[in-house]
């Protein structure tokens, strides 16, 4: 991971769970070394497999008492192979800012430069998941409105958990909003929650995060000058 020929992503699925593939559970890496095929049974499979800790220990896990471990751990991470292309020409790698799209160019369309704000806020919502994440979990994102106008009607708005939220902060620099914010997504992109919001159809929010709020400001400090090229975010750790 550290030369970056391995990467992270956050545990989506139960059928990530074959021979050789390799997780982050509590803190610990986890290589699941043989799945028992025997008992397969289509979608009600629940074999035994075999996995072996990077503390030398090992353990027989049930196929979906392992898969549910990574639900009640909000950390559980699976390791890939080879690391994924960034679009953009922002990143020269996982988790590094580089290239023509970080210099500061204001962003323009036919009718001049694009203005906006870069505002961050914190959910409100009474759900127990949402509730869980208290201190942790913040919605980055950009609008040409006034803020103000933009977080009106929050509770009918999917895009904010169909909840009130609490702005926390705002930033109008010289450096391209729009930008800022798309920079803030892609160096925290293995801290993105994944959470689905139903309010007459299922909506799943891009734009919150799972990173304490000194680290979202401090990553806005290296954006804007430029330091941020040195430097990544490790969300098992939670440090920049």
């Amino acid at each position: 991971m550290k030369s970056g020929r391995r990467y992270t992503k956050r545990f989506e699925s139960a059928e990530s769970i074959v021979p050789g593939s390799t997780f982050i559970l509590n803190g610990i890496i986890s290589y699941v070394a043989s799945v028992d095929e025997r008992q397969r049974r289509g979608k009600d499979y629940n074999g035994r497999i075999r996995v072996i800790f990077d503390n030398g220990t090992e353990a027989n896990y049930l196929w979906r008492s392992f898969a549910r471990a990574f639900y009640e751990d909000e950390n559980g991470l699976q390791i890939l192979e080879s690391a994924p292309t960034v679009s953009g020409p922002l990143f020269g790698g996982v988790g590094h800012v580089s290239g023509p799209l970080f210099t500061g160019e204001p962003d323009k369309d036919e009718f001049g430069e694009v203005r906006g704000t870069v505002y961050i806020v914190e959910s409100l919502s009474e759900d127990p998941n949402i509730v869980a994440l208290k201190g942790r979990l913040y919605k980055i994102g950009f609008t040409t409105q006034p803020v103000g106008k933009r977080l009106a009607d929050v509770e009918n708005d999917p895009t904010f958990l169909c909840s009130k939220v609490q702005l926390r902060a705002t930033y109008e620099t010289t450096f391209s909003p729009r930008k800022l914010e798309q920079l803030l997504h892609q160096f925290f992109a293995h801290a993105n929650l994944q959470l689905e919001v139903v309010l007459g159809r299922s909506v799943t929010p891009k734009e919150w995060f799972v990173v304490p709020l000194d680290l979202v400001e401090e990553a806005v400090t290296r954006i804007l000058d430029r330091s941020i090229v040195n430097y990544r975010y490790d969300a098992v750790s939670r440090k920049i």
